[in-house]
């Protein structure tokens, strides 16, 4: 959840199943659709509990509402994972939330995506 095409407010929750491999991390991303980069959402890694998660996402500031924005849940390993536990860091330090680019493919151990629209 949200459903591909939902319309959402400017927050919300984004939730699934996932089986981590070991030595692997849940991390979900968002963007608006016509930007570059990537925010990660939840300060970390997300929790798994058995094989379900939940997280609070943000869906930009008003100025995005009508936008469509994208999700991404990724399953990464250890090197992935510490550069983004490093930009979480560096985002308690010097409150800027400068994007992230999403790792290359043989990177990402598993993935699933979702195009939702910011309600006006």
């Amino acid at each position: 959840a949200p459903q591909r095409g939902a319309s959402v407010g400017g927050a919300g929750t984004v939730e699934g199943s996932v089986v981590l491999p070991t030595d692997s991390y849940l991390w979900v991303l968002v963007r608006r659709k016509d930007f570059d980069g990537w925010w990660p959402q939840n300060r970390g890694a997300v929790s798994v509990d058995r094989t379900r998660w939940k997280v609070s996402v943000s869906y930009g500031g008003p100025q995005d509402a009508g936008c469509d924005f994208e999700i991404a849940a990724l399953v990464v390993g250890p090197p992935t994972h510490e550069l983004w536990i490093d930009w979480v860091a560096r985002v308690k330090e010097t409150g800027l939330f400068p994007p992230v680019q999403l790792p290359s493919r043989g990177f990402v151990l598993g993935e699933a995506y979702r195009t939702v629209t910011r309600a006006r």
